[in-house]
């Protein structure tokens, strides 16, 4: 289990007052080990920027074909630009 505070910064002409607002966003996931290379994993957070606040959702699941390097995909749903799907990559160095 794991949390998240961040501050988000978002730029859509006509959806606020100015091009770009500054907004708070919390998290709380998730993350669990399938295997010794599987993860998978979700998140639930809030987000508020200006008078505008939103939940937000995640799944992930991620393969780790070495120490080194991994692949993922990802599904976030009701994001500030609407759904989307992600294919990941991560490098350790």
């Amino acid at each position: 289990v794991y949390g998240e505070l961040g501050l988000r910064s978002m730029k859509q002409r006509g959806r606020f007052d100015h091009d770009t607002e500054l907004g708070v966003e919390v998290n709380l996931g998730v993350r669990q080990w399938l295997g010794p290379q599987l993860e998978v994993g979700g998140e639930l957070g809030h987000v508020s920027i200006d008078s505008d606040e939103d939940i937000f959702g995640s799944v992930f699941g991620r393969f780790h074909a070495t120490e080194l390097f991994s692949l993922g995909a990802q599904i976030r749903f009701n994001e500030a630009y609407g759904d989307q799907f992600m294919f990941t990559t991560r490098f350790k160095y």
